[in-house]
């Protein structure tokens, strides 16, 4: 393979040529990217006599400037730089940089960098101030990182207080998904500023020196068929309670008559409610689910983000959702889709062109009243997909995690647990509540309202 031509070698912001005196020697030449003041060295007293055999050094000086040149533009002081090449800048310092060189403020991805290397930051202004200096940082700073990180507890925000942003910390420990989330920014960062001769440590170093943390197995957490019909039993008692009168029929109120054009005392759940259980969505993904989203002839619902509202689904990957699989699931879209108050939403909001949102204490109250305070949008999801886990004629584990918008590893992680595998070939039967889920159903056939009332 033929060699490059030394002539067509380039050298940025480095130029080399030969003195004019006898000597004929090399000599490169520079601009100080602070000062603008010119410099000079000669190659033979760096130990090359020719420009062939500088190239390695030329090639690092050169990269040198560029970066001393770049640094300069993110605002950087001279000092501050030869202070991080002797390795006595900072390392709270060159997390600045490194913030400054990975996204701008007004990306998403920002703050998430921002809050990832928070832990690592109070870490070595605190327990690991002896590390705090790039030449200080070793191999037995990340141990002691590591068992700090272990001893976190979560925090909760603060509520009726002035300042805001205020969180307290609570009894309970982070969880180790979160832990190894701290891990991994403290390493990729760790990894960047090696790269860059902030810090003495060897990549295999850096990597061993802190290991990941263990998962904790937990079975997953379901709503018993019991537990469940206590709820459809309540959200349809609820969503009858009528106001007794109305702007048309005052008479009924003072007389405390019912009215016969009155409406709803609460906002109406069941719908969404239905939606929820019968299909595993999320909660803003079942707000958010468009008419134009559902296809009733292939039998699939399309889970994707809302350019509309401006709302994304989760991870950014967008799902199908198969009907097949859900009569009652199908009559109650068919059901919704016939009301003449249909709008773009499946579950439409005050107006047809926007979604609704989420009325909390109309969803507490029937749950309450269930007496399962903690049987959240979330959990559906959850009974939902555990559920179809334990289904004897239900989906595979693949199917299951391409359906919940997980990876086979996560689905099994936090829905598949060791249960009586449940008989069935519907999401009604797995769930054990098909007659009380089509009582419901019943419910928004003859309801005369539309599901985003109030």
């Amino acid at each position: 393979m033929p060699t490059k031509p030394l002539s067509d070698y380039e050298f940025p912001l480095v130029s080399v040529y030969r003195r004019k005196d006898h000597s004929k020697a090399w000599t490169a030449q520079w601009r100080n990217p602070h000062s603008g003041k010119k410099e000079k060295k000669l190659l033979s007293s760096v130990g090359y006599a020719t420009k062939a055999d500088a190239e390695g050094w030329l090639r690092d000086l050169s990269n040198m400037l560029l970066e001393r040149k770049r640094l300069k533009t993110l605002g950087i002081t001279a000092s501050a730089i030869e202070a991080a090449e002797n390795g006595q800048l900072p390392l709270v310092q060159v997390i600045e940089e490194y913030k400054k060189t990975s996204g701008e403020p007004t990306d998403a991805n920002f703050s998430n960098l921002e809050s990832r290397l928070r832990p690592f930051c109070e870490w070595l202004n605190g327990p690991g101030s002896a590390y705090a200096l790039g030449r200080d940082f070793n191999k037995f700073a990340l141990p002691k990182f590591r068992d700090w990180l272990q001893k976190l507890k979560k925090q909760r925000a603060l509520k009726n207080v002035k300042k805001r942003g205020a969180y307290a910390a609570t009894d309970k420990a982070l969880s180790a998904t979160t832990r190894n989330i701290y891990r991994a920014a403290a390493i990729t960062f760790l990894n960047w500023a090696r790269r860059r001769n902030y810090i003495s440590m060897a990549g295999s170093d850096i990597t061993e020196a802190c290991e990941r943390f263990k998962h904790e197995t937990i079975l997953p957490k379901w709503l018993r068929p019991p537990e469940l019909k206590k709820l459809i039993a309540e959200v349809v008692a609820c969503d009858r309670v009528m106001c007794l009168g109305s702007r048309s029929d005052k008479r009924a109120y003072y007389t405390k008559q019912q009215s016969t054009t009155a409406s709803p005392r609460y906002a109406v759940q069941t719908p969404l409610f239905l939606l929820l259980l019968l299909t595993g969505l999320r909660l803003n993904e079942a707000l958010h689910l468009r008419w134009n989203n559902v296809d009733f002839e292939r039998g699939t619902l399309h889970i994707c983000s809302d350019p509309a509202s401006g709302w994304k689904v989760k991870t950014r990957q967008e799902r199908m959702i198969p009907l097949q699989d859900s009569p009652a699931l199908q009559q109650l879209l068919k059901s919704l889709a016939a009301r003449p108050q249909a709008g773009d939403y499946v579950i439409s909001g005050l107006d047809e062109y926007t979604p609704r949102n989420f009325h909390r204490p109309s969803w507490d109250r029937f749950a309450d009243k269930a007496k399962l305070p903690n049987a959240t949008p979330k959990l559906l999801r959850s009974t939902y997909a555990s559920c179809l886990a334990m289904g004897q004629g239900g989906p595979q584990a693949w199917q299951l995690s391409k359906r919940m918008g997980h990876s086979v590893e996560v689905a099994e992680r936090h829905y598949v647990g060791a249960a009586v595998p449940r008989p069935g070939n519907k999401v009604e039967e797995w769930l054990g509540v098909e007659k009380e889920v089509q009582d419901a159903l019943a419910q928004v056939v003859q309801a005369k309202v539309p599901p985003h009332t109030k």
